[in-house]
């Protein structure tokens, strides 16, 4: 379970709820619509976002993983920008006097609910034009989710000291399918073990789309004979 994708989908589904009962009321103080069709827009709108938001909550409670694809990521995108601008309509008339004649105006509480909620919506579609693809893939192999495969230890190179541990970037060829292709990585080692690095071996894992995301298990770092240092 999400518990952000929860709460998150929550709250849209609280805001867009509340949307659509202020629309179909007849009369209310503290939202004013310059149209008719300005009020059927608002009830239009928060039915949309409270539909996306029973989605996300649904989705949250079973924890589902992205798996963005070229399209996927352009349709995210394209659902961004248009949270964004629904977003910009629920908090520009907290800030626009006669905001009413444009379409919406508040009073009262109405203007703290719709001026929090269009921020969030304003941070979720820029969110959303982010392209996930890397993290995802990045998230995977780090548990284990990829191609097993070896890389052999070039250099290490000492960055510093952490936490009693020396910081170094480690230069290694990766086996991908039979070729071998030089990568780095950082990590923490004993100070004894550096000049005992070279030529060691360890488990790598790397994404099948792309092997330039990889994640190196070096708990399997196993020091190279004596004779090949």
């Amino acid at each position: 379970m999400s518990r952000f994708g929860v709460a998150f989908g929550i709250a849209r589904l609280a805001l867009g709820g509340l949307s659509v009962a202020l629309a179909l009321s007849g009369s209310n103080d503290d939202v004013a619509f310059g149209s008719a069709g300005w009020r059927t827009a608002f009830g239009l709108v928060g039915a949309a976002i409270a539909s996306a938001g029973l989605v996300g909550l649904v989705r949250g409670l079973r924890g589902d993983r992205l798996n963005p694809t070229p399209e996927s990521v352009r349709r995210r995108r394209l659902y961004g920008a248009v949270v964004f601008a629904i977003g910009l309509w629920y908090l520009a008339p907290g800030f626009a006097e006669g905001a009413v004649r444009l379409g919406l105006g508040y009073d009262g509480w109405a203007g703290g609910v719709y001026g929090l909620g269009g921020i969030a919506l304003i941070f979720h579609g820029l969110a959303l034009q982010i392209d996930p693809t890397g993290l995802v893939r990045k998230l995977r192999v780090n548990e284990g989710k990829g191609v097993r495969t070896t890389a052999t230890v070039l250099r290490a190179t000492d960055l510093g000291s952490l936490r009693g541990q020396a910081k170094v970037k480690v230069d290694m060829t990766i086996d991908v399918n039979g070729t071998p292709e030089q990568h780095s990585a950082k990590t923490l080692l004993d100070r004894a073990r550096l000049a005992l690095i070279e030529g060691a071996t360890v488990d790598v894992v790397l994404d099948p789309a792309d092997p330039t995301i990889f994640d190196v298990d070096w708990a399997t770092l196993r020091e190279a004979p004596a004779t090949e240092r």
